[in-house]
């Protein structure tokens, strides 16, 4: 096998030429340089196919007009597979190099374009470029928020934390201060940056402008960290996809909905309005959905809000497709999606998986309604999923996603306490036994809860303690002399276990 080191690459009109010396060099590197420097030419009228193909057997004739700096080689087939001359036969072998890189470059840009024109997912588009091209990248908004990164950009980065939703606030202030960065705010052609100082920190950058506003910068590095030919032309290609996704979500094209009346439907209910049966129905058919279907509201809360409209149509498209035929609704800076579980076809457990893991990914909290199997009862289980997001969020838990269902008692607290406050709810026992323990520095108040929780059992709640039998009996000795409390009474027993979530 012999392999070959290239120094340059002239192509007449071709701008991937130097995608495909960097190519060529990771895959070629080392072995045996020509005495002099190898320059593979084409046609300047020559279509991509044509030249592909010229350079797969070597081309038979130099061009009329070839650059004085250039020198041309070209080989017959015949004479190379005979191998009559070894040099023409290497010459064959760098050749076709190129066009297995060519190739490489091709079946990344068409992977690319599916990509975009299925299920838009910036993430998936970096981490296509990394791993069918090796380098690694990161999309970030105009207000330095991360909306996507590609899986290797963190080993390249030790600056990056992949649990931040951003850059930390001495990068913000130290990039926003920084005047060539500012000014490359404004730049249209793709361009390096040095977001870091140190080697190692060449970061081919490409402006995300749509209709003239800059919204997000695509930045990408190659893995030795240096400005690397092809690089930018890398940059540019996928940069300029992203930038028609943006243009199609600042538009609204990418709206799911076939027709608007179906989603303006859903938000008059969702608002606490009303439609008529028969035209309710009507617009629900638009999308497949009948009156009796069984219905979930999942509503999303991003840990730093966006404002900007192009990210929340990004967020909207990315949930539209984790469930099937849902409707996703942007509404008192959340974003609703409205699951018709009747028409999934997904297994529950798999769209559970699906879903924590698109949290983790996007940094995202939800709270979920209970199932429900009238549409005109949207607007009470839109409430319950932003109950269940809030209270699950305050409640310290390491979740991201919460039910309603497990937090009902909260919620009924919640909601009980807002007007008069939770001191003006809690039993009078409690007041009584929290007095005491701070005077005497005792423990009844606690040792009345875990005797509840224990369900009156003197042993285990002992137990739950780590005291004795005795020194239990007698601490509920000390409690009922210091608040009459009738355990026998059951509207006692709830009174008081809702005074201990009032006061928590």
């Amino acid at each position: 096998t012999i392999r070959f080191q290239t120094e340059k690459l002239y192509f007449s009109e071709d701008g991937a030429a130097s995608c495909i010396q960097e190519l060529l060099r990771s895959l070629y590197d080392g072995g045996k340089v020509q005495p002099d420097t190898i320059y593979l030419c084409v046609r300047p009228d020559g279509t991509p196919s044509a030249w592909r193909n010229g350079m797969a057997i070597g081309l038979e004739a130099a061009p009329a007009d070839l650059p004085a700096s250039c020198c041309y080689l070209h080989a017959r087939e015949r004479n190379a597979r005979k191998r009559r001359r070894p040099a023409e036969a290497r010459l064959i072998a760098l050749a076709n190099a190129v066009h297995a890189a060519i190739a490489k470059l091709d079946r990344w840009a068409i992977a690319t374009e599916r990509a975009c024109s299925e299920a838009p997912d910036f993430s998936a588009l970096l981490n296509l470029c990394e791993r069918e091209l090796g380098f690694v990248s990161i999309l970030v908004n105009k207000n330095l928020r991360y909306l996507a990164v590609s899986d290797g950009f963190a080993e390249r980065n030790p600056w990056f934390n992949r649990t931040d939703t951003s850059m930390d606030t001495e990068m913000i202030n130290q990039l926003t201060a920084d005047e060539a960065f500012m000014d490359a705010i404004n730049q249209s052609a793709p361009f390096y940056y040095h977001y870091v100082e140190g080697d190692g920190s060449d970061s081919a950058c490409f402006n995300i402008i749509v209709e003239g506003r800059y919204e997000a910068r695509l930045i990408m590095q190659a893995t030795s960290g240096r400005e690397e030919p092809g690089l930018l032309d890398v940059a540019a290609y996928l940069g300029e996809r992203i930038t028609d996704l943006f243009r199609r979500y600042a538009d609204g094209s990418d709206d799911a909905s076939e027709n608007p009346r179906f989603k303006e439907a859903l938000r008059t209910l969702m608002k606490g309005g009303t439609l008529r049966p028969e035209e309710l129905r009507e617009h629900l058919a638009i999308r497949g959905w009948a009156l009796g279907h069984t219905l979930q509201v999942t509503a999303f809360m991003f840990m730093e809000p966006e404002s900007a409209t192009v990210t929340q149509r990004y967020y909207e498209d990315r949930i539209a497709h984790l469930f099937e035929g849902c409707a996703e609704i942007n509404a008192d800076g959340l974003i609703y999606c409205i699951r018709n579980l009747s028409i999934e076809r997904t297994a529950r457990t798999l769209a559970q998986q699906e879903l924590v893991l698109f949290l983790r990914e996007n940094l995202c909290y939800a709270g979920t309604s209970r199932a429900f199997d009238d549409v005109r009862e949207l607007h009470a289980h839109a409430q319950e999923a932003r109950a269940a997001l809030e209270l699950g969020m305050a409640s310290g838990s390491m979740q991201w996603h919460f039910d309603f269902g497990d937090h009902v008692l909260r919620y009924i607290c919640d909601r009980a306490s807002r007007d008069l406050g939770g001191a003006a709810l809690l039993h009078p026992a409690f007041e009584a036994l929290r007095a005491y323990d701070e005077e005497h520095g005792t423990e009844l108040l606690e040792t009345a809860r875990y005797f509840m929780e224990c369900r009156y059992n003197v042993t285990h709640a002992a137990a739950r303690l780590h005291i004795h039998r005795t020194s239990m009996l007698a601490r509920l000795e000390r409690i009922d002399a210091v608040a009459s409390i009738d355990w026998d009474s059951w509207d006692d027993r709830v009174h008081l276990a809702l005074s201990f979530m009032l006061a928590t």
